[in-house]
């Protein structure tokens, strides 16, 4: 990835910002480990799990643009980093499903 690119360089906080929560949240050596609990409890797909999580990042945007007021714990870029996480994850999941990726998946 360019650095210098800002779409790039976008992709390389996603990443940092991936590693880091799943180094806390995530089972080791199940990546999707958070997904598919909260899946399992209340009956949807790991996916799901993670548009969910999504769902609720745009549901605080549009509270603090109603309440008019910027947020006081979570900021508002750290709120579009976290969505382009959690839509990452989503694809991922789709693409590998056991967290694992296969040689024949990779594309140029």
């Amino acid at each position: 990835l360019d650095p210098e690119d800002p779409f790039e360089a976008s992709l390389i906080e996603v990443v940092l910002m991936n590693r880091r929560k799943r180094a806390d949240y995530a089972h080791d050596g199940s990546p999707w480990s958070n997904f598919d609990f909260s899946a399992c409890a209340i009956g949807i797909t790991a996916s799901e799990a993670a548009l969910f999580n999504v769902s609720q990042k745009l549901a605080r945007l549009s509270a603090l643009k109603k309440n008019g007021r910027g947020p006081r714990n979570e900021s508002v870029k750290d709120t579009y980093l976290d969505l382009a996480v959690y839509g990452v994850i989503a694809y991922a999941i789709q693409q590998y499903p056991d967290g694992r990726v296969r040689a024949q998946h990779i594309q140029s």
